[in-house]
């Protein structure tokens, strides 16, 4: 009969369909996709370095490899290229992402081959993937980058040789090197790989499944990692020795700074009372950061992260003491670099996002469905299963819909910020543009103009034009008079205002001129930031007098009248200038969970 056949073809031409249609439905959905928030931010250094300005950002000065971008050139790279093509087109973004994740996933799928697993597996994993991680495909942040190229590193380690070949060994441990190296470069998160790697030799020396060519074999690998690393490591060194050794210093001060208070957990563990109760409130705080993660973002009952890396780390212990295949190899290279994340973000992490729980996740999904798809004709009900899934929305695109209120092509938002664009290209401007602190920087309205370094920060503006008012402080404050009189007039006042964390000492500014700029507001990022309090009066007053208006931008006046309404001068805020924060605006510290 025509329509008779095996279930094997069967299930090989489900597998077929629902690869096509993720494939396809990926591109689609990154043509359509909104630029905003750190991808935006991102873009930015892309065509930064297109047009000869280097690997910088421009908000408020140019500051070459800011520590701020924590997405390297493994994406931005051909985001580049992609610009140089196309121009800072909107779409640009998104499609480099979705292409550069999708190239490296298909090298996964075609290695997988060599496992026997075929197009099952495919299958799963492209549903998996998209119930779990659907705007990471189009997100031109290195998270997800990350994953594929530790998990693409894995796959060539572990992938059997039928021919026995030693050359065909070593230049398998080469490019998974290479894969390794460009993680590296990718984000620094990447290093939890390296640890699981590095268990991973330690496991197979202690239980003697080794050969004499396992030593070799980890030397071509490290040797893959440096050829990837090295080159951009030192284009980085030569850019940076150009600076001024101000700078240079200013930049290493706050690199540090970035890595201890950005939740890696590093400054929190250095200055626990007690490190053992640390590890406890971080298990629960983070359990419940990831449970409402799970629940808000992808629609699933909040234990199912928990369930997962729970299952991950278990299932790790056991293929620790079974006998090794190549299967089992590769589970085991995931199930480590997994758990090390995992428990790195339970015991350690304090951000307020799930996001860094994104790699064991995912891991413990390829885990799960390779691990599934070898086991006879479970092979084909998840062939049959990614089939039902397919026809389904995804929860991811749900939650999107939901939170940003965008049309089903997500177009509106895009037709805003063209809109927003054309106007500040066609309108001239007598005062500088401007956004508020890091947070609400308008990075997509900078990718979308021609040039770099369009905007100013408001804190900054404002700052110049307000002075401390000394003899108001000088009343207030007579203990003072006495060390000024000894010429220490300047360190006085800078002494008690910082050791008066309580705001006790009375103190006032001044206005010496007057402030006026064009504020850029990007109201999605308004509506949802949780850093929205402090610069809320400047915000709402400029509000008062757009240019400008749709519904996701506004572009208003900020004058010298509003501020002086909107601003007390006499308490803290982000706006007054009390400490010298450095020359360039630095991204604030997430704040607790409520």
């Amino acid at each position: 009969m025509i329509f008779a056949t095996s279930p094997r073809r069967l299930a090989a031409g489900l597998c077929l369909l629902v690869c096509a249609w993720f494939f396809a439905a990926t591109l689609c959905a990154a043509f359509r996709t909104e630029l905003g928030f750190d991808p935006a931010y991102h873009a930015n250094v892309a065509k930064s370095f297109v047009l000869g300005q280097g690997w910088a950002t421009h908000y408020e000065r140019s500051f070459p490899f800011n520590p701020d971008v924590t997405t390297g050139p493994t994406l931005l790279l051909p985001a580049a290229a992609m610009i140089a093509v196309f121009g800072n087109a909107l779409w640009v973004p998104a499609v480099t992402a979705a292409c550069v994740h999708l190239a490296i996933f298909l090298l996964i799928l075609l290695r997988l081959r060599g496992f026997g697993l075929k197009g099952t597996a495919a299958a799963a994993l492209c549903v998996a993937f998209t119930l779990y991680a659907h705007t990471w495909w189009l997100s031109l942040t290195a998270d997800f980058v990350v994953v594929l190229l530790l998990v693409l590193a894995c796959v060539l380690l572990a992938e059997p040789d039928p021919e026995a070949s030693p050359r065909s060994r070593l230049r398998r441990s080469f490019v998974a090197g290479v894969c390794v190296g460009l993680a590296l470069l990718a984000k620094a998160l990447a290093w939890f790989g390296v640890v699981g790697l590095a268990l991973y030799g330690l496991v197979a020396f202690v239980r003697g499944a080794r050969s004499g060519s396992d030593g070799l074999r980890a030397g071509v690998l490290v040797l893959g990692l440096m050829a990837a690393v090295l080159p951009w490591k030192l284009y980085e060194a030569a850019s940076l020795r150009t600076l001024p050794a101000e700078q240079r210093a200013e930049r290493a001060d706050y690199a540090s700074e970035f890595l201890r208070t950005q939740g890696s957990g590093i400054a929190e563990w250095e200055t626990a009372p007690s490190r053992i109760a640390l590890l406890g409130s971080n298990l629960k705080r983070n359990a419940s950061v990831l449970a409402r993660d799970f629940e808000q973002r992808y629609g699933l009952p909040g234990w199912t992260g928990i369930v997962a890396m729970a299952g991950l780390l278990l299932f790790t212990l056991l293929l620790m003491r079974q006998r090794p295949d190549p299967l089992r190899r590769l589970l085991l290279m995931l199930g480590l670099i997994g758990s090390v994340q995992a428990a790195w973000f339970l015991l350690l992490s304090q951000s307020w996002s799930a996001k860094y729980a994104l790699a064991p996740t995912l891991l413990a999904i390829v885990v799960l469905c390779l691990a599934s798809a070898q086991r006879g004709r479970l092979r084909y009900l998840l062939a049959l299963g990614a089939v039902v899934v397919m026809l389904q929305p995804s929860a991811a695109a749900r939650y999107q819909a939901s939170l940003l209120r965008f049309e089903t092509t997500q177009s509106a938002y895009t037709r805003d910020l063209a809109s927003t664009r054309d106007y500040l290209q066609r309108t001239p401007m007598n005062v500088p543009l401007a956004g508020c602190g890091w947070v609400f920087a308008p990075w997509e309205t900078e990718y979308a103009l021609p040039g770099v370094g369009h905007f100013r920060d408001c804190r900054r503006l404002i700052r110049e034009a307000l002075a401390f008012d000394d003899a108001y402080y000088l009343d207030q404050h007579p203990a003072a008079r006495e060390q000024i009189e000894r010429g220490q007039y300047r360190d006085a006042l800078d002494h008690h205002l910082r050791t008066d964390a309580q705001g006790t000492t009375p103190f006032r500014f001044r206005w010496i001129a007057e402030p006026s700029f064009v504020l850029v507001v990007n109201h999605v990022f308004w509506r949802i930031s949780a850093y929205r309090e402090s610069d809320r009066a400047v915000l709402e007053a400029c509000l008062q007098h757009p240019l400008h208006q749709t519904d996701y931008f506004t572009v208003a006046l900020c004058s010298a009248d509003a501020l002086r309404d909107a601003l007390p001068l006499d308490r803290p805020s982000a706006f007054l200038p009390v400490q010298d924060d450095g020359g360039f605006v630095r991204k604030p510290a997430p704040l607790p969970l409520r």
